[in-house]
């Protein structure tokens, strides 16, 4: 894709926000009846009772979509009567490079100039323990749904309301209608009901998600649990990161590696 305007001026790269996300091990922060302990409610001045989320994946039996650096989410949230459908292009950040990710980004047609549909994409650097990735994404919520009742709708119907609201930068990314395609043969990953708690630190507010994944037998069910945060600053995004690496090591809280929610649910759930 052309990334000049006729003028010949090179396009705008997106302007990012940053979330960084740290794991948390679950047996040092869960209760035995998977509720969080009291020391990790007070240091992270969480509410005590958790909003649920119900989470799912659309991918192919093959995971199309998941080797194209593309996911196609949707999530109801307890209280909302809204079905949210997420549609992100993933961009692996390397030596931290944070700009040549954008630039690289750019060359797809994620900039600041709407083309074909006009759906926005927004940017966003996700900044972990180690790994730091750029996504962009692009959500369309749907109405009429019960607010207190977390289901999703039957398979068909889930993805032929995926394949509707898509928009043509995901429809047609490699040839046209690949993204159409995709989705008219793709599964349910999941679904999966997170507990995302809210509280806040430095003066941010924070998240902490405890998702549960049960194996096919339904004999186990294991769990990821991760803490994050947002800010529109990359020189804040490192320095609290680091802080809260610190705080959390000091805990024996810390995960000390990346781990991607997104690649377990379509792993645990791929049978």
């Amino acid at each position: 894709m052309n990334i000049f305007r006729q003028s010949g001026k090179l396009q705008e790269n997106k302007v990012p926000d940053y979330e960084v996300r740290l794991g948390l091990e679950p047996a040092e922060v869960l209760t035995p009846s998977i509720e969080l302990k009291a020391d990790v409610l007070s240091t992270l001045n969480l509410q005590p009772i958790p909003i649920q989320i119900n989470v799912g994946f659309l991918d192919t039996p093959t995971k199309e979509l998941s080797r194209a650096d593309w996911s196609v989410r949707a999530r109801r949230v307890h209280g909302e009567d809204t079905l949210e459908l997420t549609y992100k292009r993933r961009y692996g950040i390397q030596n931290g490079n944070i700009d040549y990710a954008l630039t690289h980004a750019s060359t797809h047609g994620f900039n600041n100039e709407l083309i074909g549909d006009g759906r926005e994409f927004k940017a966003q650097v996700e900044w972990g323990y180690e790994k730091q990735t750029l996504s962009m994404t692009s959500k369309k919520k749907s109405d009429g749904f019960v607010a207190d009742d977390l289901e999703f709708p039957p398979p068909d119907n889930l993805r032929n309301l995926a394949s509707t609201e898509a928009p043509d930068m995901f429809k047609n990314w490699i040839i046209k209608g690949w993204g159409t395609h995709a989705l008219e043969r793709s599964i349910v990953y999941g679904p999966t009901v997170v507990d995302r708690y809210s509280g806040s630190w430095e003066g941010k507010q924070l998240d902490l998600e405890v998702w549960p994944f049960v194996n096919s037998s339904g004999s186990k069910t294991d769990y990821i649990v991760e803490v994050s945060f947002k800010t529109n600053n990359r020189a804040s995004a490192s320095s609290k990161q680091r802080k809260l690496i610190d705080e959390l090591k000091s805990k024996g809280w810390l995960v000390d590696e990346d781990v991607s929610k997104t690649e377990a649910i379509l792993e645990v759930y791929g049978f």
